[in-house]
């Protein structure tokens, strides 16, 4: 199965403004300059644009901060561990940092056993584990504060501009049509030009040069580094072992000679590896980059929220939330370096699609997490628990329960995610243990390891985090979400 490299979602989670908004305003400003006629209006426009900064504005680098920019929400952990462990006890988010495990190399990163992997991912799981912890004990910030204050910023950002939050949400979407836009966009003019045409310019330029421009800013060129990441393309690496490593496992599925399968598996996993080292060399880098670039947000932000937080419009607590975030994301990021190194078409696994969804719907992301029972529990897929889906394009949600589709409304929704939450935490929720351990091919050669992270690594390499396990004399059978897919995976021993 191909993984794809999805780190922007989980990583990102903050808003941003669009490259047709800056082009918008670039042109409001040059048309506002435009209606004033005459010198003296000219030269006092650009008296009032440099008013509020020893730098004269620019429209054109407008960044429109959200809520979540200023106020930042609770980052959530994706390292995962089925088993009991003791959090860090650290009292600090730079304590918490250096406690972190060094990312591994890329000798270690293409190949590597379980006892190395889940040795690492403790150490991640302490320190997260402590961050929320001290996220949670923060005095002021509650949930509900932090949420009532980013709506308090959020109104402040949206009456700047005259505008609701649906349409400051279509003016930062590069994927909205100029139909949806042009309207919105002639509504701030209106805003602009209307009343003392100087004084409007002002108040203008303070949305370019205040605070809320500059963490909008901050969260649009960090949005770029994370999505020039997210987008790192390894095709050129694959291209050279692909096609070679598609027919040697379309021979091992078809057929049952224990002897052949292991002499066809001993020349893959040479390829595999020979990929993964060199793949993994690049992906190594990229991670350095994303976590370096964590740091530098962290760092800015609170430099620029002192200020804010000395006049008492945002509490102290808000920077130790994004400093702790962002030990939560640099431990996300080391959580990634074995499981999603970026993998081939080529799949070393005989696979079977047993359900798929309707046109445009995928399984929920949480859904490729946990332990849901063995692999006969998929024959009707949703029977012993209901499977969350979506339609990004719809902004619909729906379940599969006991092999039928259905859709489901927003309170559902929240009741299946908390139970999904709980599952995770609490391990199987079928009463039966997942079970790990080592499972070796016929001959003793070719080792798999099922790990308390939840997920299954081949002979040191491919990892798969299945929903369901079954373990067989002859194969290994388990169930994953591709998408809109539910896939049966058969790896013969």
């Amino acid at each position: 199965m191909k993984k794809h490299l999805v780190m922007l979602a989980a990583l990102l989670m903050m808003g941003t403004a669009g490259a047709n908004a800056q082009g918008f305003l670039g042109k409001l400003k040059q048309k506002a300059q435009q209606a004033v006629i005459g010198k003296k209006a000219t030269a006092e426009i650009s008296e009032a644009v440099q008013d509020e900064s020893d730098e004269p504005a620019d429209p054109s680098k407008l960044a429109v901060a959200a809520g979540d920019d200023i106020v930042p929400k609770r980052k959530t952990p994706t390292v995962t561990w089925d088993g009991t462990f003791t959090p860090s006890s650290a009292s600090s988010a730079s304590a918490l940092m250096a406690e972190l495990p060094q990312l591994p190399s890329a000798e270690k990163m293409a190949r590597s056993t379980m006892e190395e992997r889940d040795a690492y991912a403790l150490k991640i799981a302490r320190v997260v584990a402590r961050a929320e912890q001290l996220q949670e004990g923060a005095n002021g910030c509650s949930d509900a504060d932090m949420e009532a204050l980013r709506q308090k910023w959020e109104r402040k950002v949206q009456d700047m501009f005259g505008l609701t939050k649906e349409e400051m949400a279509i003016l930062n979407d590069e994927n909205a049509p100029d139909s949806k836009k042009e309207p919105i966009q002639q509504k701030v003019m209106a805003k602009i030009m209307g009343g003392n045409f100087s004084k409007q310019m002002q108040q203008t330029t303070g949305a370019l040069t205040g605070y809320e421009a500059k963490v909008g800013q901050l969260a649009q060129n960090f949005a770029k580094v994370i999505t020039r990441e997210a987008n790192h393309d390894y095709s050129a690496i694959g291209k050279k072992y692909d096609s070679k490593l598609q027919k040697l496992y379309e021979q091992i599925c078809g057929i049952d000679d224990a002897a052949k399968i292991d002499a066809l598996y001993d020349e893959a996993d040479q390829l595999l590896y020979n990929y993964r080292l060199e793949a993994a060399k690049e992906y190594r880098a990229s991670l350095l980059r994303l976590i370096a670039e964590h740091k530098k947000f962290a760092a800015e932000y609170t430099r620029l929220s002192r200020e804010v937080v000395a006049s008492g419009d945002l509490p102290e607590c808000a920077i130790g939330r994004a400093d702790l975030n962002s030990v939560i994301a640099v431990g996300n990021i080391l959580d990634q370096a074995y499981k999603d190194l970026p993998e081939l078409q080529a799949s070393p696994v005989c696979q079977e699609t047993v359900y798929e969804l309707p046109k445009g719907w995928t399984f929920g992301a949480w859904e490729c997490r946990g332990y849901i029972g063995g692999v006969n529990d998929f024959k009707s897929p949703g029977g012993n628990w209901p499977l969350l889906a979506q339609n990004a394009e719809a902004g619909e949600y729906a379940v599969v329960e006991n092999g039928k589709f259905r859709k489901i409304n927003e309170d559902e929704l929240k009741a299946i995610n908390k139970k999904a939450d709980a599952r995770l935490k609490k391990g199987a929720n079928s009463g039966t243990n997942p079970p790990y351990g080592v499972y070796k091919s016929r001959s003793g050669k070719r080792v798999v390891e099922y790990s308390k992270t939840g997920e299954i690594i081949l002979n040191g390499m491919t990892t798969y985090a299945p929903a369901a396990f079954t373990a067989n004399p002859d194969r290994l059978e388990w169930i994953i979400f591709d998408e809109g897919k539910i896939v049966k995976c058969t790896y013969k021993l």
